[in-house]
């Protein structure tokens, strides 16, 4: 038995380092996993892994990928990026009016087509019209989704139409507004 001892301690010394080891090689990837998923969580794709490379080829391998995951991220909030600022150009170019707010009267988008005709600076609330023009609120406000309505002012002849939307749960009013004054008088002519 005594012999067996130096055995015993030798290969119990082998298992210790063996646990220790397998804890490190747990504790690595679920700190990995953890990043990860807190990156996502909070969209901020900054980071890279590639700490542990020399651990072996294993993880070298899933380096890459969470490397790759990340950088997939990075593509798809970069492409949404650019949709945005594509469709906000858009909008800011076109003629027609365009506001859009929320349930709570939040303006989430307006042109400056809108900001002309309605005569506003700078809208950060619906109830921002009100104060400057209490028939143009109150036309926006009465309007129900899909009829048009016409409000003749002494400078224009303004055409509205209200399309209501769903969008994450939320209802948004989009309101579009149109000057028709010169198309009436091109009629009457």
């Amino acid at each position: 038995f005594q012999k067996n001892v130096p055995v015993a301690i030798i290969f119990g010394f082998f298992q210790v380092i063996s646990v220790v080891n397998l804890y490190k090689y747990v504790t690595s990837l679920n700190r990995k996993m953890k990043r990860l998923f807190e990156s996502i969580q909070y969209q901020d794709f900054a980071i890279t892994f590639k700490a542990d490379n020399k651990l072996g080829e294993s993880f070298r391998d899933l380096n890459n990928d969470l490397n790759a995951v990340i950088h997939s991220f990075n593509q798809v909030r970069a492409e949404r990026e650019a949709t945005l600022h594509f469709i906000n150009a858009i909008i800011q170019q076109i003629n027609v009016g365009i506001l859009s707010y929320d349930t709570e009267g939040k303006i989430e988008i307006n042109n400056q087509a809108a900001n002309k005709l309605l005569k506003v600076y700078r809208l950060k609330h619906i109830s921002d019209i009100e104060k400057q023009n209490p028939s143009i609120f109150e036309c926006i406000a009465s309007l129900k989704s899909g009829e048009p309505k016409l409000l003749s002012l002494p400078e224009n002849d303004l055409s509205f139409s209200v399309t209501e939307i769903q969008m994450r749960g939320r209802k948004i009013r989009l309101v579009a507004i149109h000057n028709i004054r010169s198309e009436l008088q091109i009629k009457e002519l």
